[in-house]
């Protein structure tokens, strides 16, 4: 496989920067704040936890409270993994040699580098002035497409797609028979609820979703996520491949996020109230500069995708940005994606200091 560009970029530069302003999950929790919120039953879990291997699947109790998210998804229809496992063991169980995928770009680099290592053949669905397209993504089919990927709330850009384009969607891959997997991180973070998309796996037998506590929960260094659709044969070849990667899950990052989903109106409402705060503070810094950016508001999720009107490629903004400031946002090269944009989040309790920052930069070189 080829390096993981946009973990390569973090591994260099985001323990070593002082403020993370392009964070793709919100303000994580600390272990004291969650055990705050569990309730008796579940504390007493976790104060008696043995520390020996888990079931497989998923903690029953834990399988139990992940299909609370869903309308139609039973416990046998979940598979609970790291998330980027969850990724892996997908791709590797449906795409093999030669086998055809239609993938959202820009995205997150494993969505389509675990198909290109197996041998897979890629085209990619890109956005038109910041939006999917349906018949974009009908001119990609092939009569042998295996799965299509898909990404909505989507990461970078924060942009999504209608009811009525996800139906279409769901339309699409009917059509040609293949596997409609869905990754669904931000998912229950929509600024308006009105925007919120059902979940693929609810609407379409070979619909795969992916979802997990690293966003919307603020739990990502549990590193619990999951699998969910009703192709039990699909999580079958999963488990296959689990056996090979993990085996079973982390005995208190389960009870953990037994925790985390049992809070998760309280953890909900938390994170919307912050992002909704710092999102009003970057609309007004783009309303500012709206002469050397082009933005795009989020539709859901902390992230978003600016687009650089002046004479700079991202990199070098960047990288200007962290020598003067100490504030690290991400250019777009890590998404093979040119130079021109950079992601920036408003995930974070200090992103009204690390704006600051970026606003002070902006003044001091380009105006």
């Amino acid at each position: 496989m080829r390096p993981f560009f946009l973990e390569r970029y973090f591994d260099r530069y985001e323990f070593q920067t002082q403020y993370t302003l392009c964070s793709s999950d919100i303000e994580p929790l600390s272990l004291k704040q969650l055990l705050q919120m569990a309730e008796a039953d579940t504390l007493e879990l976790w104060e008696g936890l043995s520390l020996g291997y888990t079931n497989a699947s998923g903690h029953p109790l834990l399988l139990d409270e992940i299909t609370r998210l869903y309308e139609r998804i039973k416990t046998d229809e979940l598979l609970v993994c790291a998330p980027e496992e969850g990724i892996y063991l997908t791709i590797r169980s449906i795409i093999g040699e030669g086998d055809h995928m239609v993938v959202t770009f820009p995205g997150y680099q494993s969505l389509y580098e675990i198909a290109a290592a197996s041998g897979g053949l890629i085209d990619r669905w890109q956005p038109v002035e910041n939006e999917y397209r349906i018949e974009e993504l009908r001119a990609l089919m092939r009569d042998d497409t295996r799965m299509i990927v898909i990404n909505f709330p989507h990461n970078p850009t924060g942009a999504s797609v209608s009811k009525e384009k996800l139906d279409q969607n769901v339309s699409l891959a009917k059509e040609y028979g293949c596997y409609l997997f869905s990754d669904e991180m931000y998912r229950l973070l929509e600024f308006d609820p009105s925007h919120r998309l059902p979940a693929v796996c609810d609407l379409y037998e070979k619909g795969i979703s992916l979802a997990g506590m690293s966003k919307c929960f603020s739990l990502p260094g549990l590193r619990i996520g999951w699998l969910a659709s009703r192709d039990v044969h699909f999580l079958k070849a999963c488990m296959t491949y689990k056996d090979y990667t993990t085996l079973c899950n982390s005995a208190p990052s389960e009870v953990l996020a037994i925790i985390g989903l049992q809070a998760k109106g309280h953890l909900l409402e938390r994170n919307m109230r912050l992002l909704k705060a710092n999102l009003s503070l970057q609309r007004r810094f783009f309303s500012e500069f709206e002469d050397l950016f082009s933005w795009s508001e989020p539709v859901a999720g902390p992230v978003s995708f600016p687009k650089i009107l002046f004479d700079m490629d991202s990199d070098q903004f960047c990288e200007e940005l962290m020598k003067s400031k100490g504030v690290l946002l991400l250019p777009s090269s890590c998404y093979e994606y040119g130079t021109t944009h950079f992601r920036i989040s408003c995930a974070r309790e200090h992103m009204p200091l690390s704006l600051a920052l970026l606003y002070d930069f902006m003044r001091e070189y380009f105006l």
